[in-house]
């Protein structure tokens, strides 16, 4: 993944339950990716917020922008 990919956000399976996840099916595209081991990838959604998440299991690539 990397900046300016189309992403949709999803729910991940821990443990057989379904963790909760606010913006499960909402898209956006990727403004920063993580240099480090513990960075986060920074998604602004289409809705206008910016989230963050440190888990690429929760984030499925739409739309490479290659």
């Amino acid at each position: 993944m990397k900046v300016g990919d189309l992403v949709r956000i999803k729910d991940t399976i821990v443990l057989d339950v379904i963790v909760y996840n606010e913006w499960n099916g909402q898209m956006g595209i990727i403004t920063k990716v993580p240099r480090t081991r513990s960075g986060m990838w920074a998604i602004r959604l289409t809705s206008g917020e910016l989230i963050a998440t440190g888990l690429k299991n929760r984030i499925e690539v739409i739309n490479e922008n290659r």
